[in-house]
């Protein structure tokens, strides 16, 4: 049980460890079903290191997708990361989850991670494209909305995502639905930093004008780039091919 003095640790953790605003870290606290959902490693009465997860499925099997795994600076290079994550996959597979997923940040991570027994996932390329002369109808949604109007354009291999993880996403990115397709993304002046996008490519120009956009780079599932580092926990895992967007 996490009581409101061991909240308040985990918020200073988060802070020491990713440098984000109160305002987002209490955000996150709020939509994304914690303490339901985190795994803390104490060390006498402090909050050492700890992650968070959120429920996602495949094929209609139940994966996590672990997020902001944190060891606070005083307690790092003693290996407790490792430990906490060992201690949670353990924790995860007498759940009767079939596989933890997450997006390492760095090389670095990527290695440790593939010594841990993650291995890369979900391979996507990264198209270029400009605005076109006629704009398409293009909605702003809630997170509700999207997760509903996803599910129609996930390959059938796709991770479907949790109403959290959409809530999250959405504090700083829009979503957006439109005929046959959806799109997560944010606008840096008139270039779309694209999260997700599901849907026909051809309609990309119209969504860029519409959005008052030049130009975006769209993820799209298939290709070399693996955003994703997955461990399987059961035999009956199944092999995603597409997982979506990744919090940063």
């Amino acid at each position: 049980m996490i009581s409101e003095n061991s909240t308040g640790q985990l918020k200073q953790l988060w802070q020491e460890a990713f440098g984000d605003s109160p305002e987002f870290i209490g955000d996150f606290f709020r939509l994304a079903d914690v303490p339901e959902h985190c795994r803390v490693l104490w060390q006498d009465g402090t909050a050492a290191a700890a992650l968070y997860w959120f429920d996602c499925t495949c094929r209609g099997e139940p994966m996590a997708y672990l997020y902001a795994v944190s060891t606070g600076i005083r307690f790092r290079h003693r290996g407790l990361c490792r430990v906490l994550l060992e201690e949670t996959l353990e924790a995860l597979t007498r759940r009767g989850y079939c596989a933890a997923l997450l997006s390492p940040a760095s090389a670095g991570l990527r290695e440790m991670y593939r010594k841990m027994g993650f291995s890369p996932a979900c391979a996507l390329t990264f198209r270029e494209a400009s605005s076109g002369n006629a704009a398409v109808s293009v909605r702003e949604v809630t997170p509700e909305a999207y997760t509903t109007a996803r599910l129609s354009l996930l390959p059938p291999d796709g991770v479907q995502q949790s109403l959290p993880f959409f809530r999250i996403l959405n504090l700083d990115s829009r979503l957006y639905i439109g005929p046959g397709f959806v799109l997560a993304a944010r606008q840096n002046g008139d270039v779309l930093d694209v999260q997700e996008f599901l849907g026909d490519f051809s309609v990309v120009p119209g969504i860029l004008t519409a959005l008052g956009c030049r130009s975006g780079r769209f993820p799209c599932p298939g290709g070399t780039d693996a955003p994703v580092f997955i461990r399987v926990l059961s035999p009956a895992a199944p092999v995603p091919g597409y997982f979506g967007p990744v919090l940063d």
